[in-house]
Parts: C-alpha cells; structure tokens; sequence
C-alpha cells in the first residue's frame, strides 16, 4: 500500500488528485468490504486526529474482521492519503 502524509487537508488532496491523473474519469464513494476489495484501485483519504487509531489499526495491525479496513493491505493497489494528525499514531 502507498502511503502520503501531507500537511494538511488541502495539500492531502491535492496530492490525491494529482497522483490520480487521467486515471480517473469518476468518482464512486463504495460501501460495504466486498465492493470496495474488488475495485481495480483503491483511493482513501483520511483526515483528522479521530482517525488516527483507524488508520494505525488498518496500516500496522493484523488484517481482522473486526476491523474492516485493515483488508486494504491486501488489495494490489491502493493509496492512503493522510494528514499528519491522522498518521500521528503510525510507528513504520
């Protein structure tokens, strides 16, 4: 999994979109594991300081169940986009 950290919300995103490029001609907002685990890329933009415990379990702890997106570390290509106080938690 690729991982940003940018220095704000406003420099997160315009990170996202400039790494996506011509790829993406449409945005779709998926709910639900199964959709989002089969889409070909996968795109996550996490910010602010509550979701720091989230984004440490999905990126450094065990891939669960009782934590869905930590399934995110087996897709072949994904992004998370963070702030720094969403990533304040990270250790790797």
């Amino acid at each position: 999994m690729k991982v940003y950290i940018g220095n704000d919300k406003q420099d997160m995103a315009a990170h996202a979109a400039k790494m996506a490029g011509d790829k993406v001609r449409e945005a779709i907002r998926l709910r639900g594991e199964a959709r989002i685990i089969v889409a070909t890329s996968i795109v996550c933009t996490c910010p602010d300081t509550r979701k720091a415990e989230a984004v440490k379990g999905a990126l450094e702890g065990p891939v669960t169940n009782m934590l869905p997106s930590s399934f995110l570390q087996l897709h072949p290509d994904c992004g998370m986009f963070l702030d720094k106080s969403s990533a304040a938690l990270l250790t790797k």
